[in-house]
């Protein structure tokens, strides 16, 4: 998923992560401090690919900083954090909201995706829920919370076109679509890196994306 047009520095570019930045209730914590609507971070150059992708989910509530105006592009996110975007995604266009729950701060977001049938427990068991999350995981889960015609075919993509994974693969059918699709683009050279953790940077560019903030790829 290597975003930004193939400018990535390495195999699991950055969308989203850095040393350990989720505190709790929230798995991606305030933005630059938002409250008075200033969605800049002292971490995301301009001139970095993700910048915009960055700046366009914060500002569109999708994603949050990481506290101390800083939006941790490189850091990884967790499985919890997944699941969290995976019901807020659901439950936007339900026209609902995430339930919270007692307990650790992810609990209210897993309840309310096995309630709504976007995965069982044995397909994501509570007990990874602070497993750093892949590009698989990523793409398999948000792929269940958005409907079909958000995920249209704008473009040929034929079977082996993504070099290290086939169509007929396991999440190999999701991973084409999202590519014909123009939500996720490879490396430089087209590859997945499905089993790599997906980052902060790379998870704000899909969800703008996703959402219409910015044109598919």
């Amino acid at each position: 998923v290597g975003e930004g047009g193939g400018q990535q520095p390495d195999p699991d570019p950055d969308p989203n992560p850095a040393p350990n930045p989720y505190p709790d209730p929230d798995p991606t914590p305030d933005p630059g401090d938002g409250e008075n609507g200033d969605f800049s971070f002292s971490d995301v150059p301009a001139n970095q690919w993700y910048a915009d992708y960055a700046v366009k989910a914060a500002q569109a509530g999708l994603m949050k900083g990481t506290g101390g105006d800083k939006f941790s592009p490189n850091g990884t996110l967790t499985v919890a954090e997944v699941v969290t975007l995976t019901a807020r995604l659901y439950a936007d266009r339900q026209g609902e909201s995430v339930p919270s729950s007692d307990g650790a701060w992810y609990l209210g977001a897993y309840q309310y995706c096995i309630e709504n049938g976007l995965f069982t427990t044995s397909e994501v068991p509570l007990s990874t829920m602070l497993n750093k999350a892949t590009r698989f995981q990523m793409v398999d889960l948000l792929d269940r919370a958005v409907p079909s015609e958000e995920k249209e075919v704008i473009k040929v993509v034929f079977n082996g076109e993504v070099p290290d994974i086939q169509e007929t693969d396991p999440y190999g059918p999701v991973v084409y679509l999202w590519y014909r699709a123009g939500i996720v683009e490879g490396d430089n050279n087209g590859n997945f890196h499905g089993n790599t953790n997906i980052s902060r940077a790379e998870t704000a560019a899909i969800l703008c994306r996703l959402a219409g903030l910015t044109p598919r790829v």
